[in-house]
């Protein structure tokens, strides 16, 4: 942080959040060391001796990157748990406060939480049914690049034809069972 009138005793904040002050402070440099954090344009403000200075710069943390979900894969019910690894995805408490939330494909997962802090987060998959679809990390308003191609519904597995036999003229309904059928509004048809 550079300006003019720095002394002893210094603090300094980044979007509210104290940071520590590292090396010696001059009367126009001081060093700070950026606190965990989150966003975009946050605000640089500097005490010294109950005395505030506010930079008409601000700082921006590191949008979030993907590279990877698993499974990889899953039914189309959903309800099962995934986690996304990357980059810049913010601590336990960006996630407690719900500033980071997943996208696979258009819906969302629900139930994020913190995995590993910054680069590891689980999530409950949302149902849906196709594949190759992208998987995006939104931390704090920062949106990720898209992990293209990332994630897949489970092809539909049939089990069961019911009845097995009728009439050569058509009309009879059959009661298919299975699994991966995907949602109601999903569009299915039957090929034979």
């Amino acid at each position: 942080v550079t300006g003019v009138n720095f002394g002893e005793p210094a603090a300094a904040t980044l979007g509210g959040t104290a940071g520590t002050i590292v090396g010696t402070t001059t009367s126009s440099t001081l060093k700070l060391l950026v606190p965990e954090g989150t966003g975009v344009n946050k605000g640089v403000t500097v005490d010294i001796s109950t005395q505030i200075g506010t930079s008409a710069q601000a700082f921006s943390y590191t949008a979030p990157t993907v590279s990877a979900i698993t499974p990889a894969h899953g039914g189309t019910s959903g309800g099962f748990t995934v986690t996304v690894r990357g980059s810049n995805f913010g601590n336990a408490q960006a996630v407690a406060d719900g500033l980071v939330n997943v996208t696979i494909g258009p819906a969302a997962c629900s139930g994020v939480t913190s995995a590993t802090p910054h680069s590891a987060i689980e999530c409950i998959a949302p149902e849906g049914a196709g594949t190759a679809y992208k998987v995006q990390v939104t931390v704090d308003a920062q949106v990720s690049p898209s992990l293209t191609q990332a994630f897949s519904y489970d092809n539909p597995l049939l089990t069961a034809v019911s009845p097995r036999f009728g009439a050569t003229i058509g009309g009879t309904t059959l009661t298919l069972r299975g699994d991966n059928f995907g949602a109601a509004a999903n569009t299915r048809s039957i090929n034979h």
